[in-house]
């Protein structure tokens, strides 16, 4: 069963709800280290699931347009925009970075660095590979390192370096 655009639109809503939630509790001064690292790390999750959603209405808004343009032509050809998925996408990579940086003996920052590195790929952003490596030199026997080095791999092949993405893979 497909999800309707209604549901779609209060799953965001709640998203939305969320991250305030999550950003009053931050600024909260009796607010424990330990769990001001779990509420960084979901707010970065809860920037990149509204990241997708709202590219997806970009998408849909893009499509409806050109379909109108393209019925009669008239006026400038529409253009597509993905400013507020990217501006989410860019949140959730400050929200993976604060931690990283005030959390760096965190039992979980291999997983921070992971999620900065994943998003900064997503983004086309080489510092993933920073990011990437640093996982795979600090945390040798964390759980992500296969992931970190497939995604390296994914990343030099899409920049077309095929000896770094081999030796990635490998």
């Amino acid at each position: 069963s497909k999800i309707s655009a209604d549901q779609l639109e209060k799953a965001d809503g709640l998203n939305i709800k969320t991250i305030k939630s999550i950003d009053d509790l931050l600024k909260q001064k009796q607010m424990p280290e330990h769990k001001k690292f779990e509420l960084y790390l979901r707010l970065g999750e809860l920037y990149l699931e509204r990241h997708d959603y709202l590219r997806d209405v970009e998408i849909e808004q893009f499509a409806r347009q050109h379909d109108q343009w393209a019925k009669t032509e008239k006026g400038e050809e529409p253009k597509s925009s993905n400013k507020k998925s990217k501006d989410e996408m860019l949140r959730a990579v400050n929200s993976f970075r604060r931690l990283v940086e005030k959390f760096p003996k965190h039992p979980r920052t291999d997983a921070a660095l992971y999620s900065l590195a994943k998003t900064l790929g997503r983004l086309s952003n080489e510092n993933c590979t920073l990011y990437f490596n640093q996982l795979i030199r600090d945390y040798p026997r964390s759980p992500l390192i296969p992931d970190a080095h497939l995604a390296l791999g994914e990343y030099y092949f899409d920049k077309h370096d095929i000896v770094k993405a081999t030796a990635s893979y490998k």
